[in-house]
């Protein structure tokens, strides 16, 4: 049997062993396991950006409402079991290993009969996830898809209920390169006759989602709302929910709804996560939301003051920001809740600690920093990872795009970077560390450190 350091040292090899797999593979290797899935209810969730925050503030209304609640997502900031959770709590290293060690024993004996290849990292993780959430007695679960969703391991979920948070570009290399492609990928996971909850976004997006729910059979909500009015509209293309439930759903006040600042994007998403969990009350109740709506308004907002995001508008220090944005949809709602922060704070200057993949669509992201959230200083870094943008070819490009009189500083090194924009930030102005996930795990490392 594998201990807990020999179960993830296996884990991170995967990628040296498989690659990304079909989902029939999944399907071979959970019926191996005994079928997991079936031991609980689940709700799916796809979507480029929000779909995390969506996923965490649904499985705290769940646990709210009294159901042992499960969490699958990715990725991890700085420990692998991050990724799997109950009621809050992270699964532990011993049942991690044994969740892995059952996992691995399926694979071996699926190899050695030619029922299966070996799963990919997210897959082989997922397989985990599923067996460890039967053993723990999840009343239900939400799983957050990885990449994509059609073809995503996590699609083999027969969910009460699906969500699709905001879409931008992004993993355009896998996804296609456009608003549309991208949708299809996403809409993958929508189930026949299972109502799908979507944030009103981009309409050709929003046009690829409700077609396919309506050649599925299944009903598109659509919702759209703001920081200060909350929802100001549900479609609902089939009427799953009543008049009634939708004033129901859209009771929430918006006053004091989060215990700390949030910026305007975790509004819409806190609304897509209620509606969810309306859509998901109703399903359990054989077809009757059942939920009183004071209750229900104590639950979303309950949860809502709960909430926590590792990464995303996390405040490091008054005066640090730490937002894993790693695309230009992203990065464009992180200048607007800095600049709102600014404005609210008094902050006179903002700073910016940038490093990226290069993977992504860095240009577009560099641009936008420096054209809207005009920097007065820039310290480019890079990833310690073969997937790294360099500091130097980051910086060129600030360089070309900098307001006159910004401050460009280019470090390799990124915890000298941090050490050095931190040692040299006045009290009023506003450093934000971005561009990329795995850095804010870095900096969340280092933090925990100091």
């Amino acid at each position: 049997m594998m201990d807990y350091i020999s179960a993830v040292n296996y884990i991170e090899s995967i990628p040296m062993l498989a690659s990304k797999r079909k989902p029939e593979n999944t399907t071979q290797l959970l019926k191996l396991l005994g079928d997991p899935l079936k031991s609980h209810d689940a709700v799916h969730i796809a979507g480029t950006n929000g779909k995390g925050s969506v996923s965490k503030m649904l499985s705290l209304m769940l646990e709210q409402a009294g159901y042992k609640t499960g969490l699958f997502i990715s990725p991890h900031l700085i420990k692998i079991n991050e990724r799997i959770s109950v009621n809050r709590q992270d699964i532990s290293d011993e049942d991690f290993a044994g969740a892995a060690d059952i996992v691995k024993e399926a694979v071996d004996k699926a190899i050695e009969k030619d029922l299966a290849v070996h799963p990919a990292y997210f897959e082989f993780l997922f397989l985990c996830a599923a067996v460890y959430f039967k053993n723990a007695g999840c009343d239900i679960v939400v799983y957050e898809t990885g990449l994509g969703g059609r073809l995503d391991a996590t699609n083999s979920v027969d969910p009460l209920a699906c969500g699709i948070t905001s879409i931008g570009l992004d993993h355009m290399q896998y996804l296609g390169n456009t608003i549309d492609s991208i949708a299809y990928e996403k809409a993958g996971i929508i189930k026949p006759g299972v109502p799908v909850i979507y944030h009103i976004n981009e309409s050709s997006a929003d046009d690829v989602i409700t077609e396919t729910a309506d050649r599925l059979s299944s009903c598109a909500i659509g919702i759209s709302s703001d920081k200060n009015n909350g929802f100001t509209g549900i479609t609902d293309t089939k009427g799953f929910f009543t008049p009634d439930e939708i004033s129901t759903i859209k009771s929430i006040d918006t006053k004091d709804l989060f215990g700390s600042y949030m910026p305007p994007y975790q509004y819409d998403n806190l609304y897509t996560a209620a509606a969810l969990f309306a859509a998901v009350m109703k399903s359990i109740d054989d077809g009757n939301l059942q939920i009183q709506k004071d209750r229900f308004t104590d639950i979303v907002r309950s949860s809502a003051k709960k909430f926590e995001w590792q990464g995303r508008m996390q405040e490091l220090a008054a005066n640090i920001i730490l937002d894993g944005a790693h695309n230009d949809h992203a990065v464009t709602r992180l200048v607007q809740a800095a600049q709102e922060l600014k404005k609210n704070k008094g902050f006179k200057g903002i700073r910016l600690m940038f490093s990226v993949c290069s993977d992504k669509d860095y240009e577009n992201m560099i641009l936008t920093f420096c054209k809207k959230l005009k920097p007065e200083r820039v310290y480019v870094t890079e990833l310690d990872s073969d997937r790294r943008l360099s500091s130097d070819k980051a910086a060129k490009l600030f360089e070309a795009h900098l307001p006159k009189g910004s401050l460009l500083f280019c470090i390799s090194d990124p915890v000298k970077t941090y050490k050095s924009a931190v040692s040299e930030l006045p009290e009023d102005s506003l450093l934000i560390i971005s561009g990329s996930l795995y850095m804010a795990g870095l900096i969340l490392s280092l933090s925990k450190t100091d």
